[in-house]
């Protein structure tokens, strides 16, 4: 249709006008002796009347301000309901179409939305995107726009399908990395750590960073199991020394038991063989060869003889021989 011409055939400002001058010049003489009123306790009554009279003449002014105000803006209020009247002819026509249109655009856009649904679905399925990925390619709304084709917005979707799947094959190809690298320090070390413990961190830090966190759990693991392995030595060291304590003393012990219980003629010698005796400061015993039999020679009022064979430390051996000493008892090597 041909533009349409409004033209304004006839416009009149509104033009009040009232005896603004002589209302001033009245109101400055009235008011002023009000300006510096002094409240007090004796003149209140006459404040009171003064605030009174003030308020109904301020009230006046406003509303003879409402009543102008609204008379003049009357042809304003009757010219903007005309041209409404005019608006509203336009809109019944244009209403039904838009909304014809807007359907009409709706089911253009939910058409080729389907249409890339399907296109979406074909590049995850020829890459090989796996499900975790699906959400991430999405269809936006510039994509369902008559100014971009089903070509473009294809061509968009499989940038995206794409870019995925490299993140994808690295995430796979990190994890293989840090599988190996688990089964690696394991063979190494005789560990037993979980791989898969290590393989979620790559959702959160790199493959380098993972690798440093194996590294460093590698060293405390070894380090932990040696201190436990020495605290262990220790604790078997610490037992067999008590072990050959006890059995040292359990043989002095049954030794002098033996030798107060079998007595013999005055004169005679108790003679005790030991076997394997190791070396000794003892200035009474003979090392020409440590490993030959040595007789002990003891000397009781009652002499007897023994023969016995001890195993034992070297240690333990000075302890026995300052025991023989203390107890008097001679002794000497006995060669095999």
């Amino acid at each position: 249709m041909n533009e349409l011409q409004l033209k304004t055939v006839q416009l009149t400002p509104a033009k009040i006008e009232f005896n603004k001058k002589a209302i001033l010049d009245e109101l400055d003489g009235t008011l002023s002796k009000y300006e510096n009123l002094v409240f007090s306790e004796e003149n209140t009554a006459e404040i009171r009347r003064t605030l009174a009279e003030l308020r109904k003449g301020k009230s006046a002014a406003d509303k003879f301000r409402i009543a102008n105000k609204k008379e003049a803006l009357k042809p304003i209020t009757d010219f903007e309901n005309d041209v409404k009247e005019i608006v509203k002819k336009f809109d019944d026509v244009i209403d039904p179409i838009d909304d014809q249109l807007k359907e009409f655009e709706e089911n253009r856009r939910d058409e080729k939305l389907k249409e890339l649904e399907k296109i979406r679905l074909e590049h995850i399925e020829e890459h090989g995107l796996d499900e975790e990925y699906h959400d991430q390619v999405e269809i936006i709304d510039s994509m369902l726009t008559k100014s971009m084709s089903l070509r473009q917005a294809s061509e968009s979707l499989e940038f995206k399908v794409k870019n995925l799947k490299m993140e994808q094959d690295k995430k796979l190809a990190d994890k293989q990395l840090i599988e190996t690298t688990v089964k690696l320090v394991n063979s190494e070390n005789d560990l037993g750590f979980s791989s898969d413990a290590y393989t979620r961190l790559l959702d959160f830090s790199t493959v380098e960073e993972v690798q440093g966190q194996i590294g460093e759990d590698v060293e405390r693991s070894v380090k932990e199991r040696k201190e436990e392995q020495e605290r262990k030595e220790r604790e078997e060291l610490e037992r067999l020394k008590k072990e050959e304590q006890a059995e040292f003393k359990r043989s002095a012990r049954e030794l002098k038991e033996s030798i107060e219980k079998e007595e013999k003629p005055s004169g005679q010698h108790e003679k005790t063989v030991v076997d394997d005796l190791p070396f000794s400061d003892d200035p009474f015993v003979d090392f020409d060869d440590p490993f030959a039999e040595k007789e002990i020679e003891l000397n009781f009022s009652e002499k007897i003889e023994a023969v016995l064979k001890i195993s034992t430390t070297e240690k333990n051996l000075n302890e026995l021989l300052e025991y023989l000493k203390e107890k008097e008892i001679e002794y000497e090597v006995i060669d095999e």
